[in-house]
């Protein structure tokens, strides 16, 4: 009896499948598809990365509120700084006291009235990076073994879409409250100037006001928050674009698998 070797099909060339041979063709569709997606499948491993990397830096900085106060109250001038997880007061002898934002006590001398409250800031931030996590193992996953089903794809989608959302939200929220100070410190600088011209004479409270600050700095750690933001829009569409050209490659293995059946209904 003579034994024949049987040769595995090269999958890098279309010349070493047979045009009558199906399941080959089908083979290399499927591996020429695979081959298209990788860099997809990098670049959005690159943007969930650095995304996950940006949201750790803004949670952990102290950039959502930077106020500056020097009043009556506050006559060498105090300023305060707020991350997520704690604040820091600092006054012009440079000492400054770091302080955990807790859910049950907060100093209400030192914290801000108008803000979202410490459990939605902390839950939401937190959330939001746990899903990114989440994301890029299964998008490192897909790029390692390259099995990139549209069920898999489609859950790193819906994963990403709702920590970009939350992480929206958190921003938005904490926007506001930084909008909500800046008017409240405009009211106290005006109710400030009315006391001084009803106890001194108007040309003399002119060094006086100079005197008065209450400013609101750049809020530098919602600037990079929303840089994450944009690295996140980023990744969810190179994952939904992976999504959709195998969502068409399983499409395409169906009707070649069974062309009867698709005739039938057309």
């Amino acid at each position: 009896m003579e034994l024949r070797k049987t040769v595995e099909p090269d999958l890098t060339e279309k010349s070493s499948f047979k045009v009558e041979d199906t399941e080959h063709e089908n083979q290399y569709q499927r591996y020429q598809t695979r081959k298209r997606n990788r860099p997809i499948v990098a670049c959005g491993l690159i943007m969930i990365g650095l995304t996950f990397i940006i949201w750790l830096v803004a949670m952990t900085t102290p950039g959502w509120l930077v106020v500056y106060i020097r009043n009556r109250l506050f006559p060498s001038g105090t300023s305060f700084t707020m991350s997520i997880f704690y604040y820091v007061t600092c006054e012009s002898t440079r000492t400054c006291d770091l302080t955990a934002l807790s859910w049950n006590s907060v100093d209400p001398n030192s914290y801000p009235s108008n803000k979202p409250s410490i459990s939605e800031m902390q839950i939401v931030g937190t959330f939001a990076m746990i899903l990114c996590g989440a994301v890029f193992v299964l998008e490192l996953l897909n790029f390692r073994v390259f099995i990139l089903h549209p069920s898999k794809t489609a859950t790193s989608a819906i994963l990403m879409l709702v920590a970009i959302i939350g992480e929206s939200v958190l921003i938005g929220r904490m926007g506001h409250m930084v909008t909500q100070v800046k008017d409240r410190f405009k009211e106290l600088h005006r109710s400030d100037i009315a006391d001084l011209e009803r106890i001194f004479r108007e040309e003399d409270i002119t060094e006086m006001v100079s005197f008065l600050v209450y400013r609101v700095e750049f809020p530098y750690s919602i600037f990079i928050a929303s840089l994450g933001v944009l690295t996140g829009i980023l990744a969810f569409v190179s994952v939904v674009i992976v999504f959709y050209r195998n969502r068409k490659s399983q499409l395409n293995d169906t009707v070649a698998d069974n062309p009867c059946t698709f005739k039938s209904t057309s």
